[in-house]
């Protein structure tokens, strides 16, 4: 994580970001959010594989809510690198996925398919944290929320 995260600057830095809005990712507060993400991520895992106690429709719902949930998780992580290197805590970052949810599920589903490819998925990560960066200066910051609330 702190290698995507020192990445992520590097890019920032070739795109001509000034180096006033720039800075190092902490790790210890990386570590932190990461751990609230992956616990959201089983609880809302362990709720879905719940509904397949229900004949037909809960699988359904329960495959597509988990395949959904996991690209939006996944998406939000490497959004973050981008983020994170501006300052803006987890709650202004999750404002920011939801107001591009389409974008981050979109990330979520590319990160998930180069997981898939062995050996070669792990180089594929870093290129997904390029294009984080390079999306998060598209899409442009987040509206409506403070940068350094908690």
């Amino acid at each position: 994580g702190s290698s995507y995260g020192k990445l992520a600057v590097r890019v920032e830095r070739l795109l001509g970001t000034p180096e006033s809005e720039l800075q190092e990712p902490s790790f210890p507060l990386q570590l932190f959010d990461s751990l609230i993400d992956i616990s959201l991520l089983l609880l809302i895992n362990i709720g879905l594989l719940l509904l397949h106690v229900l004949p037909v429709v809960g699988s359904l719902v329960a495959v597509f809510g988990t395949m959904y949930f996991t690209c939006y998780i996944l998406g939000c992580e490497f959004l973050d690198y981008a983020l994170i290197i501006r300052g803006s805590r987890r709650k202004v970052r999750r404002a920011y996925a939801r107001q591009h949810w389409p974008h981050t599920v979109g990330l979520g589903a590319a990160v998930c398919l180069f997981v898939l490819i062995p050996f070669v998925g792990a180089v594929f990560l870093t290129t997904a944290v390029a294009g984080a960066v390079l999306l998060r200066t598209r899409l442009g910051p987040v509206t409506n929320v403070e940068s350094h609330d908690s």
